[in-house]
């Protein structure tokens, strides 16, 4: 079942584990820099207001972790479970560009905004005396599951509606207010059916007449090509709709599945991840620390470079589970 149980010989598996161990020691490296690159461009004069830095502090911080998770989960062989982490991976890095595009503090706070409004309707679904709650527990009347869960702590409730009165107090205050009305005006774009004329439903990158969604964001901020083809796949893997492409037949016509923790395809979901961190920290320090760029050159050719050519040409894990 387990793709290392098939290794027959404990040279095999050793070599494989050496395999991982260099494609992780890369990633490492890859997060050393994506770190040094962090502080060198949050301390810079030319970076955006506070509202633009605060968020874009926490977007540059997931982008990290999820990095992180699949270097993590490339060391135990685990190649397909890196797919959610590298979709989480791709849409951080589209959000911090698109922010850093243009109109920066104003995207900013609408990332913000998203959150609060996000949040404050899942907590209202739990507060009495709500529409949220009503609707919620109506939808939820015939489900077993509801009906046999434990109420919720009155330490929760409590939780849930201090956020809901912190969060809409922020989003009156003048910092917010614009923001907030430049929502509701996004949201009121429907056609006479009720639906949105442009958007199925808002999201923060939506306001300002901006792209209606994430296939229109990635193409406003690097090449389509990135949705088409990686977007479209890391979404098979998440909704769970390629789970055949683990059947074949073996040499005589038997069936073959392919072994957990298999490889296949791990060294290019780490090319991928990679070229996504140069790409991002290449633009940061383009845009806010251009004297910085000859000694991250210097770090690429070095340390980046030849590892990229290997990854992205040759199969480096031969481990053939079907015909």
């Amino acid at each position: 079942m387990y793709f290392e149980s098939q290794l027959l010989k404990i040279d095999e598996y050793k070599l494989v584990c050496q395999k991982y161990d260099w494609m992780c020691e890369h990633l490492k490296k890859v997060i050393s820099t994506m770190i040094t690159t962090h502080k060198i461009v949050f301390t810079t004069g030319a970076f955006p207001g506070a509202s633009a830095r605060g968020t874009l502090e926490l977007l540059f911080r997931n982008f990290i972790e999820h990095v992180d998770a699949v270097q993590v989960l490339a060391n135990r062989g685990c190649s397909l479970g890196m797919i959610p982490s590298m979709r989480t991976i791709l849409e951080t890095y589209l959000s911090i560009r698109y922010i850093l595009q243009d109109n920066s503090d104003n995207r900013a706070i609408a990332y913000q905004i998203g959150h609060f409004r996000n949040t404050i309707k899942s907590n209202k679904r739990f507060v009495a005396g709500t529409d949220e709650r009503s609707k919620f527990v109506s939808s939820l009347k015939e489900d077993d599951f509801w009906k046999s869960a434990p109420p919720l702590s009155g330490e929760a409730l409590i939780s849930a509606n201090k956020q809901i009165e912190s969060f809409n107090m922020a989003m009156l205050s003048p910092e917010y207010a614009p923001i907030n009305a430049e929502w509701n005006r996004t949201v009121s774009l429907k056609t006479k059916n009720g639906k949105n004329k442009k958007y199925q439903s808002v999201q923060w990158f939506n306001l300002f007449d901006g792209p209606a969604n994430i296939r229109e964001l990635t193409k406003a901020v690097v090449d389509v090509s990135f949705y088409e083809i990686f977007y479209k796949m890391m979404c098979e893997t998440t909704h769970a709709a390629d789970a055949m492409k683990y059947f074949g037949r073996g040499v005589a016509g038997e069936t073959a599945i392919r072994p957990i923790r298999h490889p296949d395809g791990m060294q290019y979901r780490i090319y991928f991840v990679s070229v996504l961190c140069i790409y991002l920290i290449r633009f940061l320090l383009r845009k806010f620390a251009p004297d910085k760029m000859v000694d991250f050159m210097d770090v690429y050719k070095r340390d980046f470079k030849p590892v990229l050519n290997v990854l992205g040409q040759e199969e480096l894990i031969k481990a053939k589970w079907c015909l």
